[in-house]
């Protein structure tokens, strides 16, 4: 009698392996076990174990996905044990799959399943496995807010805490980015992160939470060892990044723990437009930031930046009338020009009919001329403002 012609096509093996995915992330262990022995009976016996065990660590979905990643994501728990009883995991404890590299353990913390992690950190998963890009499943259950799976990580596993992605972020950066202070304070305290740890551009967690208007926090982090003045590579500082963010709040506190806008005698400026903190909020709309630094003179209202702008300046050329109107309120001088215009050829410039107004209200010069010998009104004409000329002519809002 001849050899028994393998059932085990490729046709068949699609279909069963469709299945064994759907019943993977159902949590359907009956119906999975049922398919398995299917698989075992319609091949020859030397060939079943292999059919079976390829079927099982081989199979995959559109976006690489296994059946112990797609139980694991869903947080199966019965049937992540029964796939590693069944030799599911082997092919998971040296790497992951092949779109993002996210092993199941990754797609157990993503989901916040502390139960699976469990399981899968018991078989042998690496608990501090890199993504392709770098994210640990540390990383993702610290961004998905999950305290308890967080701590079981660091405290059960010994998680490191300070590893780094490919852009040098970290767990507590990325806490300090999303504003979750009861895990910061996991991270700080129990796990004893790097509070000063910053990512390839030397954007640090202080940065972030600053940025985020999280002032509990930032508050925190100032009590903790944070550098207060810190500079990214971009010559960014918490205090740009307050003024960027326009929360008073956070002016409050940082003025509270007395970080300096002039440490060790120099003035606090960005490296790519050498803005002053003051002038970027000028430039995002923030008129209460503007008025709180005023209010406690910690700026000189008519400073200028190495182009010899001025907020008052650079509020025209963003439309922000209402920050204009503070500026003005608390001296701003109208005519002050940069190197290349005024305040009122900027405005006109970008067709800003509210700021034009309020500039001639408060005795802006009609007669300026521009770095190319224009008037505020030959601007309007060249650029075809028909409404800003005949405004400018008459000399009055």
């Amino acid at each position: 009698m001849g050899r028994r012609r393998s059932k085990w096509k490729d046709g068949k093996r699609a279909d069963r392996g469709s299945l064994l995915l759907q019943y993977a992330k159902a949590g359907d262990c009956a119906a999975l076990s049922t398919l398995l022995d299917e698989v075992v009976t319609s091949v020859d016996p030397e060939e079943a174990e292999h059919a079976r065990i390829e079927l099982l660590q081989l199979t995959q979905d559109h976006n690489g996905s296994t059946a112990l990643h797609l139980a694991a994501s869903e947080g199966r728990c019965e049937m992540v044990r029964l796939l590693l009883e069944l030799g599911a995991g082997e092919i998971h404890l040296g790497g992951g799959r092949r779109k993002y590299a996210r092993t199941p353990l990754h797609e157990a913390a993503i989901n916040g399943h502390l139960d699976a992690c469990r399981l899968l950190v018991d078989f042998g998963l690496l608990v501090d496995c890199h993504t392709t890009r770098g994210r640990t499943p540390l990383m993702y259950a610290v961004k998905g807010n999950f305290v308890a799976l967080t701590r079981y990580f660091v405290m059960d596993c010994d998680a490191n805490v300070d590893e780094q992605n490919e852009m040098g972020v970290t767990a507590l950066y990325i806490a300090c980015q999303d504003g979750h202070e009861e895990m910061v304070k996991l991270l700080v305290e129990e796990a004893h992160a790097d509070v000063n740890l910053s990512n390839r551009t030397n954007h640090a967690p202080l940065h972030e939470a600053v940025a985020g208007g999280f002032v509990g926090v930032v508050d925190y982090l100032l009590n903790h060892g944070a550098d207060k003045y810190v500079v990214d590579k971009m010559g960014v500082t918490v205090w740009h990044e307050a003024a960027g963010n326009g929360s008073v709040e956070m002016l409050e506190l940082l003025v509270h723990h007395e970080v300096s806008f002039h440490p060790h005698g120099r003035e606090q400026v960005d490296k790519v437009m050498a803005r002053h903190p003051f002038h970027y909020a000028a430039v995002e709309g923030k008129p209460d930031f503007v008025r709180t630094l005023l209010e406690k003179q910690l700026v000189d209202v008519n400073m200028v930046d190495v182009d010899r702008c001025t907020a008052l300046y650079y509020a025209a050329a963003n439309g922000h009338a209402n920050v204009m109107q503070t500026l003005l309120t608390f001296g701003a001088d109208p005519n002050l020009a940069s190197i290349r215009r005024s305040p009122l050829h900027c405005a006109v410039e970008w067709h800003r009919v509210e700021c034009v107004q309020l500039l001639l209200q408060h005795g802006a010069s009609l007669d300026a001329k521009s770095k190319d010998g224009l008037t505020p009104s030959q601007v309007a004409a060249q650029k075809g403002f028909l409404d800003l000329v005949a405004l400018l002519d008459d000399g009055h809002p």
